[in-house]
C-alpha cells in the first residue's frame, strides 16, 4: 500500500474515490420516467422481467432488430431485485452498474498515464460529467455500450502497448458485447480502436516472426470469440420464434435508420453534457496542437485519444449511439490539462463555477419560498421544480457543505479536490428532483392521451400506423398495451362496432385532424387528438 504523507492529497484522494463510487447511483434518486429513457428498450425490458421466456417483444410484435444484451440484463436484474425495489428502479440500477464498471475500467486504463492520484482524478472528472452523472440512471443501452467500449480500449492498450497479446481475447469478448448492445455501431467503435492499436504496434514495434505468430494466434482466437458470442446472441432472438426471417434483425448492416442529431445539436449536447470540464479538454487540445506545430511531431497519446474521439463522434453524429462513448477520452484530456501548468484564466473560471454552484444550491434550497411564483405563472414544470421535496433538503445540506468546502481554507483539501467535491454535490442535488422535474415533463408528450385512456370508458384499443417508439412510450409511461394492426379490414370492423376485442382505434396521422387514406371515408367520433412535436398527430377514434 502506498503511504501518503500529505494530508491534502490524502483527503483529496478519499473524496475522489467517494465521488466515483457514489455519482453513478444518484440517478436512482429521481422520478420515472425521464425524457432520456429509451421507451422501446424500457418497455421491452419490463415485459421480459415478467416473461419466463425472456422474449424481446412489444404487444403482438417481436423485435429482432433490437440488440438483446441490455434488455435481457436489465430484466434479469429486475427479477433478482424484485423483492427489494421496483422494476423501473431495477432498470436504472442496471445502467448505474454498467456506469460504475466503466469507471473502474477507466481507472485501470488511466494508470498507464500517471500515478493513482492522476487515475482517480481522471475517474472523478468522468464521473462528474453530466453525461455520465445523469446518464447512468437512464434506461437505455448507452451505459452498457460505454462499459464494453472501455473494456475494449483497456484490452487494446494492454495487448498492443504493453506487449500482452492474451488481452486480445478480452477485446474479442468486449467487441461481441458491444455488438450485442448497439449492433454494428458498437462493433465499429471497438474495431476502430483495435485497428488504431494494431497500426501503432506494427509501425513502431516491428515484431519478429515468433511474436507475430503469437499475436496472430490470439487475434484469431479473439475473432472466434466474437463469432461464437455474437452468434449465440443472434440465436437467442429465435428461441421460440423459428419463423422469424434471418434478413430482418439487428445483425443485418444498415437495417435500422437512426435519426442523426445534426452538427449544431451534437455540439450543444457535447458542451452541456461535459460541463464544467469542457474548457479543460479544449485547453488540452489547443496545447497539443500548438506543441505539434512547434516540434513537428505528434506524440502517441494525443493520436490515440484523437482516434477514440473521432470514432465516437462518427457514431454520435450518425445517431447510432449516445454521448457515453466519447466521455472517457475527454475526461482523460481534462486530467492532462489539470496536471500541466494552467493559465491564469482557469483560476478565474473555477472561481466563477464555484460561485455558480453555491448560488444554484441556495436557489434550490429556497425553492419552496419561490413556489407561489410558479403557481401564478401556471407553469407545471416550475411547480414541480420549485415545490417542496427531498431535493430541497439535499440542496440545503449541499449548500452548507459546499460553502464549507469552498470557504474554509484550513480544510486539508487541494483546489482540484474542492472543485470536484462541490460539482458532485450540485449534480446530486439536481438528480434528486430538478432534473426529473424537467425531464419527466419532456418525456411525457403522450401524458394527455394516457389520461384520456384512463378516464374514457372503452372495451379495448388497437393501433394503426403508429410508430413503435410512440407505442412503446404509451406502454412504458402509461402501462398501455396497444397492439398494432396491419389489416384495414380489421380497422373497418373496429370502427363499425363489429370487432369482439376492440371498439376504438389509435391512428397516427401526418396531417392534423385527418385520417390516413383508406380510413378517411368512414364516419368516426374523435375521442382525443394529440399533436406531436415531430409533426402530425395521434387520433384516438371510435365508430359512430
Amino acid at each position: 500500500m502506498v503511504r501518503i504523507d500529505n494530508p491534502r492529497v490524502a483527503l483529496s484522494l478519499t473524496l475522489l474515490m467517494v465521488i466515483a463510487l457514489v455519482l453513478p447511483f444518484v440517478g436512482l434518486l429521481g422520478e420515472a420516467p425521464l425524457a432520456s429513457d429509451d421507451p422501446v428498450v424500457a418497455a421491452v425490458a419490463l415485459d421480459m422481467a415478467s416473461d419466463p421466456t425472456l422474449s424481446l417483444r412489444l404487444p403482438n410484435e417481436y423485435l429482432t432488430d433490437l440488440p438483446p444484451f441490455y434488455p435481457v440484463t436489465a430484466a434479469m436484474v429486475a427479477r433478482a431485485t424484485a423483492p427489494i425495489i421496483t422494476d423501473v428502479a431495477a432498470l436504472r440500477l442496471t445502467s448505474a452498474l454498467f456506469s460504475l464498471g466503466t469507471l473502474v475500467l477507466f481507472y485501470f486504463f488511466a494508470l498507464r498515464y500517471g500515478d493513482k492520484y492522476f487515475a482517480l482524478l481522471a475517474v472523478a472528472l468522468l464521473a462528474t460529467m453530466p453525461g455520465l452523472a445523469f446518464g447512468s440512471g437512464c434506461i437505455a443501452s448507452d451505459p452498457a455500450l460505454g462499459f464494453f467500449l472501455m473494456a475494449s480500449v483497456l484490452a487494446t492498450s494492454r495487448a498492443f502497448f504493453d506487449g500482452s497479446p492474451h488481452w486480445l481475447l478480452v477485446g474479442g469478448v468486449a467487441t461481441a458485447g458491444a455488438f450485442l448492445t448497439s449492433a454494428w455501431d458498437g462493433a465499429f467503435l471497438s474495431g476502430f480502436i483495435w485497428a488504431a492499436g494494431l497500426t501503432w504496434f506494427l509501425a513502431t514495434q516491428k515484431p519478429d516472426l515468433s511474436t507475430g505468430f503469437r499475436y496472430l494466434f490470439f487475434q484469431l482466437s479473439a475473432f472466434l470469440a466474437i463469432i461464437v458470442l455474437s452468434g449465440a446472441g443472434i440465436a437467442f432472438q429465435f428461441i421460440g420464434h423459428p419463423e422469424m426471417p434471418w434478413n430482418a434483425g439487428f445483425w443485418v448492416p444498415f437495417s435500422a435508420a437512426p435519426t442523426s442529431p445534426g452538427m449544431p445539436d451534437m455540439v450543444i449536447r457535447l458542451l452541456v453534457l461535459t460541463w464544467p470540464w469542457t474548457p479543460l479538454f479544449c485547453l488540452y487540445i489547443g496545447l497539443s496542437i500548438a506543441r505539434t506545430l512547434r516540434n513537428g511531431t505528434i506524440p502517441a497519446t494525443p493520436i490515440f485519444l484523437a482516434t477514440w474521439v473521432f470514432s465516437a463522434l462518427l457514431t454520435l453524429l450518425s445517431g447510432g449511439t449516445g454521448i457515453t462513448p466519447i466521455l472517457p477520452p475527454l475526461a482523460l484530456m481534462s486530467a492532462f490539462a489539470f496536471r500541466g501548468k494552467l493559465p491564469e484564466w482557469v483560476q478565474h473560471y473555477t472561481t466563477l463555477w464555484s460561485s455558480v454552484v453555491l448560488a444554484s444550491l441556495l436557489l434550490l434550497a429556497l425553492s419552496p419560498i419561490l413556489s407561489p411564483l410558479a403557481g401564478n405563472a401556471g407553469n407545471e414544470v416550475l411547480l414541480r421544480l420549485l415545490g417542496y421535496g427531498p431535493h430541497t433538503v439535499i440542496a440545503a445540506a449541499g449548500f452548507f457543505l459546499a460553502a464549507f468546502t469552498c470557504l474554509v481554507k484550513t480544510l486539508p483539501l487541494t483546489r482540484t479536490g474542492r472543485l470536484l467535491t462541490i460539482t458532485a454535490i450540485l449534480w446530486t442535488a439536481l438528480s434528486s428532483g430538478p432534473f426529473s422535474a424537467v425531464a419527466v415533463e419532456q418525456g411525457l408528450e403522450v401524458r394527455p392521451l394516457i389520461t384520456a385512456f384512463k378516464t374514457y370508458a372503452h372495451k379495448g384499443t388497437a393501433t394503426y400506423g403508429v410508430t413503435r417508439r410512440l407505442r412503446a412510450s404509451l406502454c412504458f409511461y402509461g402501462q398501455l398495451d396497444l397492439p398494432p394492426l396491419d389489416s384495414l379490414e380489421r380497422c373497418y370492423d373496429i370502427l363499425k362496432g363489429g370487432d369482439p376485442e376492440y371498439d376504438t382505434l389509435l391512428i397516427q396521422s401526418d396531417s392534423s385532424g385527418h385520417l390516413p387514406e383508406g380510413l378517411s371515408l368512414l364516419p368516426v367520433t374523435l375521442v382525443k387528438e394529440l399533436p406531436l412535436s415531430q409533426g402530425g398527430s395521434l387520433l384516438w377514434v371510435k365508430g359512430l
